[in-house]
């Protein structure tokens, strides 16, 4: 497994940064269709992140935004209107594992989109937040727990919201969400490993201040201590500022 495939991409962005008639213009049909279903807050991060998505997706495979393919699957319930979401074909021409992985967050502060080669979680949570939400015993390792117990105050705060960020990336890189229950994965080391087996890399991101930010890559159920071979196991994160991102992103008539 070459070290190239320890490294994820992500692109941060303010909910309200992008404009919605582009935002809107990006989606394809099922997605402007689902966005007309939300109302306010979660109409407006919606349209952002699949718009981000969809801009980072045609950069990387040199498409059109609006061509690239995506597909959606609930791990849950298998609805294909909610869940992860995956990149599948290019123009209609499936890619099968050429297909980059991704993964977004949006339901924090800012929205996110990471990009690997591998299965790949990102997460974003603003630290106040976390502050008030009373999680510990439904959410933390013991170890976790017991990490926890000497800090108070602001340091607790930021190492509370640092857990979770790690947490649900890690989840999401693992392809189980909240299914897996997260006091079984102990995300305080460089490297996690879910009941069923299976590991993932972590690495925290750099964000705004008062926000928290993490990223992770599925490993498989590959040892993480003897990969690389007589390297240091490290995942190499790349954050991206999506303003740029987003002003390439011209939408085109799809007859164009």
């Amino acid at each position: 497994m070459p070290c190239s495939d320890l490294a994820a991409d992500v692109w941060l962005l303010a909910p309200g940064d992008v404009d919605p008639a582009l935002g809107l213009a990006l989606l394809d049909d099922a997605e402007r269709a689902r966005a007309a279903r939300l109302a306010g807050d979660r109409r407006t991060s919606f349209v952002a992140a699949r718009a981000l998505l969809r801009s980072v997706v045609g950069t990387r495979l040199g498409c059109r935004p609006q061509d690239a393919g995506l597909a959606v699957r609930c791990p849950v319930c298998g609805g294909a209107d909610h869940g992860p979401v995956a990149v599948v074909a290019v123009g209609g021409v499936r890619l099968g594992e050429a297909a980059p992985h991704v993964s977004i967050s949006r339901t924090g502060p800012r929205i996110a989109v990471a990009l690997a080669s591998r299965p790949v979680g990102v997460d974003v949570v603003s630290v106040a937040d976390v502050a008030r939400s009373p999680f510990d015993d439904v959410a933390l390792a013991p170890a976790e727990v017991e990490a926890l117990a000497s800090l108070t105050g602001e340091p607790l705060h930021e190492a509370r919201a640092r857990a979770w960020a790690r947490k649900e990336a890690a989840l999401k890189a693992l392809g189980t969400g909240l299914t897996t229950d997260p006091r079984t994965v102990d995300v305080r080391d460089v490297a996690a490993r879910a009941p069923a087996g299976d590991w993932v890399v972590i690495a925290d991101a750099h964000s705004a201040p008062g926000e928290a930010a993490a990223v992770a890559v599925a490993l498989g159920e590959h040892h993480p201590r003897s990969w690389p071979p007589g390297g240091i196991l490290r995942l190499d994160v790349a954050v991206h500022g999506s303003s740029a991102q987003m002003t390439r992103a011209r939408a085109r008539p799809r007859g164009d």
